[in-house]
């Protein structure tokens, strides 16, 4: 989410062409010279401008960036960073590359050295905005957390208020945070829980999955909620759906089989989502529900989450859901095209008694 904020800074200035912005995790890596950064773009800026000759057309240079949100940058670290800069500077063909280093904090001789070097060291707080960088660093607290941290959803509706104006940042947004929303609503919704976020287990033979809410109701119940955040418009693909059938519930089995004072508890896995579910996933849910009697699979979709949140009487919890999982100006104006329906869904959910 920094990255997108800085191609954002990157456009808005015209430091590098509008539509050729490359950050890290969005398919090409990005490039300048022989090096790999986290955000790179062509710059037709003057002091940029390579040359291919007389009477030719000018070679773009580049602005690169390289990001380190884990604390502040030592001098160690800032020499690294210099010794990539030089390197490309070395290469003839290279035009000109202005390079930039951006962190929560640098010690006083990193600054020096970047600086001396002829690259910025820039801060989130100098580059971003107060507003935003708190937002950014506190997202990176929230996602850290094995358990709940959020305290009320007043937080997710700050993070979405500070982070929101980030150009794309909505959408990932709301990928990150609906897990921790339905920890708060499990929290509500069963008796004395114990819930951990993003618990990672063990199967057999080494194999590994991520359970996004795992909630232990005391001696009696585990339930393991698969998270799937989307736009209220949208649909959880069926693949999705398929691979934690057939891949991600076994390992989760196995786990809860073996490990000590689980066996015999009743196994619940849930499939939450604030958007809706294909009927052919739903039948394929129901198929692999009725295959079994040790376990139940089930799942809700977004009509069905906010009318447990309603249950639970938490307004504030509700006022979140609506505004940045359900209230998208499109769903809004869908539900308003349709004659209101029954939620058969609800009450028919596949479930079957554990044993």
């Amino acid at each position: 989410m920094a990255l997108n904020a800085v191609k954002e800074w990157v456009r808005r200035l015209g430091i590098g062409s509008w539509n050729k912005v490359e950050i890290r995790s969005e398919g090409a890596i990005p490039t300048a010279g022989p090096n790999y950064w986290d955000l790179s773009a062509p710059s037709y800026l003057y002091p940029l401008l390579g040359s291919n000759g007389i009477g030719t057309k000018p070679k773009p240079g580049s602005f690169v960036c390289d990001v380190y949100l884990g604390g502040r940058v030592s001098a160690s670290s800032a020499r690294t960073f210099v010794k990539k800069c030089t390197n490309v500077r070395g290469f003839k063909k290279v035009a000109p590359v202005l390079q930039m280093f951006l962190a929560n904090g640098f010690d006083k001789e990193a600054v020096n050295i970047i600086r001396a070097n002829g690259a910025i060291a820039a801060t989130l707080d100098s580059l971003l905005g107060t507003d935003v960088a708190h937002g950014l660093n506190e997202l990176a607290s929230v996602l850290k957390a094995t358990a709940i941290n959020l305290g009320t959803p007043d937080k997710i509706d700050a993070l979405f208020s500070a982070l929101g104006k980030i150009e794309g940042a909505e959408g990932t947004l709301r990928g990150c945070l609906f897990e921790y929303l339905c920890a708060q609503l499990a929290e509500e919704t069963y008796r004395k829980p114990h819930i951990t976020i993003n618990k990672l287990v063990r199967g057999s033979e080494s194999t590994r999955a991520e359970v996004d809410v795992f909630v232990e109701v005391g001696n009696t119940e585990l339930v393991f909620v698969e998270c799937k955040g989307h736009l209220p418009t949208g649909q959880v693909d069926d693949a999705e759906v398929e691979k934690w059938l057939m891949k991600r519930i076994p390992v989760l089995r196995e786990f809860a089989k073996h490990e000590e004072g689980y066996a015999k508890l009743k196994q619940t896995f849930e499939l939450w989502t604030n958007a809706t579910i294909s009927a052919e996933s739903k039948a394929l849910i129901k198929q692999v529900n009725e295959k079994t009697q040790r376990y139940s699979i089930a799942y809700r979709e977004g009509s069905d989450l906010q009318e447990m949140i309603k249950e639970s009487g938490n307004q504030s919890l509700l006022k979140t859901y609506k505004q940045h999982f359900s209230n998208h100006p499109l769903a809004v104006a869908a539900r308003k095209k349709t004659s209101p329906k029954t939620h058969s869904d609800t009450e028919s959910r596949v479930e079957s008694n554990a044993l």
